[in-house]
């Protein structure tokens, strides 16, 4: 079973109910913007009462991995996440952007940070993109997933 999440998580969201042979489900967030604390409590009681084994987490948004930073218990130990969304800034354009990061194109270089497998600081128009969020709590759940194997 695959879910699109809506732009917005709020307290009128209805995340899909499983059967009982459903085992799994995608999560979809490539459409997803914005979250607000009802949104939050909604996730947080889906995700411990769906029933599921596993919960695949595809396109996880910039505005969920930066919550979950702030809240662990949004990504629990049945979800896996296979590809999340990195802000990155341009100094030299004045731009911003997301880049679509598949968890097999990063590693765990066991002091704490994670490694992209590929250069994302360049592009044909500037060469000085960045990662623009704080790298150990964006990244803090990733490298816990990488690490459980």
């Amino acid at each position: 079973m695959s879910y699109q999440i809506p732009q917005t998580i709020n307290e009128s969201i209805a995340f899909p109910i499983l059967d009982e042979e459903q085992k799994s489900v995608v999560i979809d967030f490539s459409r997803h913007l914005y979250m607000n604390s009802n949104g939050i409590a909604a996730w947080i009681k889906w995700v411990n009462e769906c029933g599921a084994k596993k919960i695949t987490l595809i396109n996880v948004s910039v505005q969920f991995l930066s919550q979950v930073a702030m809240i662990s218990s949004l990504v629990t130990d049945n979800c896996e996440i296979e590809s999340f969304k990195v802000p990155l800034y341009s100094e030299e354009l004045q731009e911003e952007k997301e880049l679509l990061v598949s968890i097999n194109d990063v590693e765990d270089d066991g002091s704490g940070n994670l490694n992209l497998l590929f250069d994302y600081a360049t592009d044909e128009r500037a060469s000085d993109w960045e990662i623009d969020v704080n790298p150990e709590s964006y990244f803090e759940v990733i490298i816990s997933q990488l690490r459980r194997g």
